[in-house]
């Protein structure tokens, strides 16, 4: 009975979540969209846990799998996860180590990956990204931004010597992301950003796209847990990083501070998949999506249709 109990608290969270999305009207383009910018009358605080209130997207907050299966795990006392090295292929030159950093890697877990690799360490990584200036494509100077290369770094295979100047390392990723994600611009990639955190494959991020787009050009909320996540896993505990407290109110799209917003900054290196989707949605009038228990996403245009679908197909709320 305890765990029946608990299993309805859940569910009845989930569902308290979806009824804070009002309904559309149509959908528009995307210039009148916003990133968030520092407000210091919005409330902030060193962790993010207090919006304890799951999404109507796909999965519940704490439950989103790690992009390349290695760097879910939260360390005991909070702080950002660790990122395990992968296991090296056969062949690879002495003193050299291929690094693979998956689509949805966030800042600190390649960092973590270079480091565990003997590449170079996580904090040198970080001071020669905060420091270092783009030459070939713009990379926004902004203070509300906790990680300036985030979202810059693209998803691919390196080879690296042992203990490289971190400079180099930092160049190899900015001028694959010059090459190959087509540089979209600002507000493209922080969409694109989570969309891959919140899809479980691409033939659903065109659909979601949409749904995020219609939510911002509605002016609600977008309550994506990936950027809840991002500030609990990534920022809050990161010895690296000053003034933790002013970031909740510029990522964790459940806050009222940003309503009909984007949060400050990419919070992930997305795919070319996730950035195309972010560009060009599929055109619909859908609010609401959820994963069901049937291994589909179910999309729906009003808060009663999303709930009736609920009942019909309950959400899998499992990671």
């Amino acid at each position: 009975m305890k765990k029946l109990a608990a299993l309805t608290l859940v569910f009845c969270l989930f569902l308290s979540a979806c009824s804070r999305n009002p309904s559309p009207d149509t959908q528009t383009t995307t210039d009148g969209w916003t990133i968030a910018a520092d407000d210091t009358s919005a409330p902030s605080a060193s962790a993010d846990t207090d919006d304890t209130q799951p999404s109507d997207n796909e999965q519940t907050s704490g439950s989103q799998p790690s992009q390349g299966g290695a760097s879910g795990t939260q360390p005991p006392g909070g702080g950002q996860a660790v990122t395990p090295a992968p296991t090296l292929p056969p062949n690879t030159p002495p003193g050299e180590v291929r690094v693979v950093i998956p689509e949805g890697f966030r800042f600190m877990q390649i960092a973590q990956r270079l480091e565990a690799n003997g590449i170079c360490t996580a904090k040198a990584f970080y001071d020669a990204a905060q420091r270092y200036e783009v030459q070939s494509f713009t990379v926004p100077k902004d203070p509300n931004r906790c990680f300036k290369m985030e979202g810059y770094l693209f998803p691919a295979t390196y080879v690296f010597p042992t203990n490289s100047d971190p400079v180099d390392v930092l160049r190899a990723m900015l001028n694959a992301y010059a090459q190959n994600s087509g540089k979209p611009d600002e507000k493209t990639l922080i969409l694109a950003s989570i969309i891959q955190q919140e899809v479980r494959s691409e033939q659903h991020m065109k659909m979601v796209s949409s749904v995020y787009h219609n939510r911002l050009n509605a002016g609600n909320r977008l309550e994506s847990d990936p950027t809840r996540e991002y500030v609990n896993d990534f920022i809050t505990g990161n010895p690296l990083v000053a003034n933790q407290a002013k970031y909740a109110p510029l990522y964790n799209t459940y806050r009222d501070s940003l309503k009909g917003k984007l949060p400050a900054g990419p919070i992930c290196s997305p795919g070319r998949a996730a950035i195309e989707a972010a560009k060009n949605p599929t055109p619909s009038e859908y609010f609401f999506f959820y994963f069901g228990v049937d291994n589909k996403n179910h999309y729906s245009v009003t808060y009663e249709e999303h709930l009736q679908k609920l009942k019909e197909i309950p959400a899998d709320l499992q990671p």
